[in-house]
């Protein structure tokens, strides 16, 4: 599964943090992105969850990454912040925390 790896990748993470958050081995979870074993469909979810894609996407069953929930099919209408909570879906989660203290700095600054 090439998606994997390049999730993981564009987050800097390692193998074996995806592994410990799935609780799988190290070498389990590299399987996975040789494609030398499948995950079962829990693990696709959790998956799916950590990296804030869609399950389809993951299996390469569709090139857009974005995840569409039944309350919010689409998108806000602004152009810009549309871009934005895509970009900010792909990062890991302490550089979603690292944004988001910048912005509120930004804020207090402004002001």
């Amino acid at each position: 599964m090439e998606r994997l790896k390049s999730l993981r990748k564009a987050r800097g993470l390692k193998q074996e943090d995806v592994a410990t958050f799935l609780g799988i081995t190290k070498s389990a979870y590299g399987n996975y992105e040789l494609g030398q074993r499948e995950p079962s469909l829990a693990s696709l979810v959790k998956l799916a969850d950590y990296f804030n894609v869609s399950v389809d996407y993951l299996l390469e069953r569709t090139s857009n990454a974005m995840i569409y929930d039944s309350a919010n099919l689409s998108a806000t209408g602004n152009p810009r912040l549309d871009e934005m909570i895509s970009v900010f879906r792909q990062l890991s989660p302490s550089m979603q925390e690292n944004v988001l203290l910048t912005a509120k700095a930004l804020l207090n600054y402004t002001t």
